[in-house]
């Protein structure tokens, strides 16, 4: 992976001047794209077994205790 930092500005401070003055950066982020003939390994089944799983969760029955349990830790992390 390749990360790009472009700097926008020079240091800016925050609406409430009470954080230090930081410049405005717009970072760019290039991967590599994946060979075809690479054989899958466990950490790719892994992150497509639990990236399935989280899936179901937001498919639930309304009112179940999963899409409770997603939507509280979507909000809790940001998502």
């Amino acid at each position: 992976m390749r990360i790009i930092a472009l700097p926008l500005t020079g240091p800016v401070r925050g609406p409430r001047h009470t954080e230090q003055p930081s410049p405005l950066v717009y970072y760019h982020f290039q991967m590599q794209p994946r060979a075809e003939n690479r054989r899958a390994g466990w950490v790719d089944w892994a992150t497509g077994k639990a990236t399935s799983f989280w899936a179901q969760f937001g498919k639930a029955p309304e009112n179940s205790w999963k899409v409770c349990l997603s939507l509280c830790l979507e909000r809790w992390c940001g998502c």
